[in-house]
């Protein structure tokens, strides 16, 4: 489970042992230009010559649908410098299903480490919706009371909770399809479950 330090800051326990290691939050067009160096390394490594530029960026970041970069990106530094960075999205797709994305990039000299393993087991979202269910053990909360409190939305579409509770099950429960940790209250919604090891 991740854990917050406080500083916009966390803790991946599936992140490699690596001194210096750090995940934290996007703190807006200031990372904008560590963040194209990242990405336009990642893309000649892998054989795409398409630079993308400083202002290409800001106006990407700036017009972003469907994702909030505070929220739906996590920065990877090590000793203090970027090294990867990874970002979810979603698309309504015609079957009228939502479907959740992501991709990361990571500098050619970090690869190799387990970064891009570590970066993508838990999204920022993901980890929002957790820390929440942890500050609240047996409090039973509403897919709508969970898109208020932990997306801020005051409406939208509850299926996003599901997929996002679906994905947290994946990834922290020892059996997904009977969760012990966050379950399911049967007509309001879900509550994290303490649970002993």
């Amino acid at each position: 489970m991740a854990t917050d330090t406080g500083d916009r800051t966390f803790t991946i326990p599936e992140a490699p042992a690596i001194p210096g290691l750090r995940f934290r939050h996007y703190r807006g067009p200031a990372d904008h230009p560590a963040m194209l160096d990242v990405r336009n390394a990642a893309h000649l490594a892998g054989g795409l010559n398409d630079p993308a530029t400083l202002e290409g960026m800001d106006v990407w970041y700036a017009g972003l649908t469907n994702s909030d970069p505070e929220e739906d990106l996590v920065l990877v530094e090590l000793g203090g410098r970027l090294v990867a960075y990874g970002r979810t999205w979603w698309a309504d797709r015609t079957s009228g299903e939502r479907a959740f994305e992501a991709y990361c990039f990571i500098d050619t000299n970090a690869r190799g480490r387990g970064l891009g393993t570590a970066l993508l087991a838990l999204t920022s979202r993901e980890y929002d919706l957790l820390v929440f269910l942890l500050s609240h053990p047996r409090q039973a909360f509403s897919r709508e009371q969970l898109l208020d409190r932990v997306w801020n939305w005051s409406f939208g579409d509850t299926s996003t909770v599901t997929v996002h509770v679906r994905r947290l099950r994946e990834k922290i429960e020892r059996n997904p399809t009977l969760p012990e940790r966050i379950v399911t209250v049967w007509g309001v919604g879900y509550r994290y479950e303490p649970v002993e090891d």
